[in-house]
């Protein structure tokens, strides 16, 4: 201590290097730092483990400031427990753009791919009451509805492999080769007069092209967006509404003149232009390194998640329900007395309103929850089948003008916002794998909805119509519980929260 000249001890360049503690502690118990006299070591005892905390003398604005800081950081705190949804968010440590020119044209590629694979689903009501009038009209209903299910199931059932192979090699491949096959199974549909040829064409080669492009077109979005995801994806899904729209208003004049084979080819070169577009737009930018095996390819171990296995379950009884009305909804129509020309009308009106339906609950869903809008949309769809369609559908065109918007609001919502709550629960690189999981146990369900409804149907009498309108509206009560109950599984309360 005595060999150290005083003046080094107090100059400026020394100051923050060469600090010297005194031996003798002051009258306070604490010992000097020489070199800056207001500044104090604290004794050992006084030194916690988790909180090391040196407290220089500090004036009482500073104080006041630090008070001020700790409230704020309490606040958020505070805001981050009430907000359950900003954590999950924050529980990935990505980087999403949440915008830019490359992510929203990602977006569009998916929106172009959806016009034709979505479209497809939205437009089998048409392409069912006509064959039930032509190609097939000796044929039962419960026949003819296996033709839909057994796309449907194709459809839904590929999308396990195709989730894994979005997940670990990216979108190009299924993108390639579901395009050439979409467009050979519907330009050789156009060919096709039994029962046979439409399972072979369209149930099983269609389906099968929609099924491995189905996953890498609703999942890529999630490449791009984490907060914004419910706004991103609720416009890509709009894709699918824009082709239930657009291919029954090309069918209808060929169908008014009994062309179905140029009315059906005429889809096939519109859908094939549109998945090249998305073909090129889209890419990814996350990947798995998972192996190929059957444990790989679907998430079993997701399923005992109670939170994703009732979201799992919810969608299973929504999509039945959904799937079931659709299929026949031309049918009913014809039923209480609207001509094929009115029941395409009917059919573009629904699907036109769910164009809406799919954009501004996911927009909302952002901002409100995701869970809690597609709760509140699927109690709004069963409301509307028991207190519209169901007393007043007999009533003729003006009454199915009015049910035919509420559905297509109701139903497009659904189809928006299930995906995202399965995003809400998932981690982003396995969001291809929990998705295609999901949709492989849906398949089975929709498998049998649309036969379980024709037979309800049988000899068409409008008792049993009524009957199918109890049956889809049952599904979709249920499949709003089971959402209730996945999202307390997630969240731990039944009250009100962002979520």
């Amino acid at each position: 201590m005595s060999n150290i000249p005083l003046n080094a001890l107090e100059s400026q360049e020394n100051f923050e290097t060469e600090d010297i503690i005194l031996n003798k502690p002051n009258d306070d118990g604490h010992r000097i730092v020489v070199g800056n006299p207001n500044f104090y070591m604290p004794n050992p005892d006084d030194i916690q483990l988790d909180k090391v905390i040196l407290s220089p003398i500090r004036s009482e604005e500073s104080i006041d400031e630090g008070n001020k800081l700790d409230n704020i950081v309490k606040d958020e705190e505070n805001s981050d427990e009430k907000d359950i949804m900003a954590n999950f968010v924050a529980s990935d440590d990505r980087f999403y753009p949440e915008g830019g020119f490359k992510a929203y044209t990602v977006v569009f590629g998916a929106f172009a791919g959806l016009v034709p694979v979505f479209g497809a689903f939205n437009m089998t009501s048409v392409i069912e009451t006509y064959l039930q009038n032509h190609q097939l009209k000796d044929q039962t209903t419960t026949a003819i509805g296996w033709i839909f299910s057994l796309f449907q199931f194709m459809t839904c059932f590929t999308s396990i492999f195709s989730g894994f192979i979005f997940d670990n090699y990216g979108c190009k491949s299924l993108m390639i080769g579901g395009t050439i096959l979409y467009f050979l199974s519907l330009f050789l549909m156009g060919e096709c007069t039994r029962i046979w040829h439409f399972v072979l064409c369209y149930s099983l080669l269609n389906g099968f092209a929609s099924g491995i492009m189905m996953s890498p077109l609703v999942s890529v979005s999630a490449h791009y967006f984490k907060r914004k995801r419910g706004h991103a994806m609720s416009l890509a899904l709009t894709g699918g509404s824009i082709g239930g729209v657009t291919f029954p208003l090309i069918l209808r004049p060929f169908f008014d003149k009994n062309e179905y084979k140029w009315g059906i080819r005429t889809i096939s070169f519109v859908s094939l232009a549109l998945l090249i577009l998305s073909t090129c737009l889209m890419k990814e930018r996350f990947y798995s390194n998972d192996k190929f095996r059957l444990s790989t390819m679907i998430d079993l171990k997701g399923l005992k998640e109670w939170n994703y296995l009732f979201c799992v379950l919810g969608v299973l009884t929504g999509e039945m329900s959904f799937n079931s009305a659709l299929t026949f909804y031309g049918s009913y129509c014809n039923h209480v007395g609207l001509t094929i020309n009115d029941t395409t009308i009917q059919i573009t009106i629904m699907n036109t309103l769910s164009t809406v339906g799919r954009y501004l609950p996911g927009l909302l869903s952002d901002k409100l929850g995701r869970y809690n809008c597609a709760i509140f949309c699927l109690v709004m769809l069963t409301l509307v089948q028991y207190v519209a369609w169901l007393p007043f559908g007999k009533y003729g065109i003006n009454a199915m003008y009015a049910i035919s918007c509420l559905y297509g609001l109701g139903s497009g919502s659904i189809y928006s916002l299930l995906p995202v709550c399965v995003g809400q629960i998932s981690d982003t690189k396995d969001f291809g794998k929990r998705y295609s999981t999901m949709y492989f146990v849906v398949s089975f369900g929709i498998l049998i909805s649309s036969p379980i409804s024709g037979a309800i149907i049988g000899d068409k009498s409008y008792f049993n119509y009524q009957m199918y309108i109890v049956f889809c509206g049952a599904l979709s009560g249920v499949a709003a519980v089971l959402c209730y109950i996945s999202r307390y599984a997630s969240t731990k309360t039944w009250g009100w929260i962002v979520f």
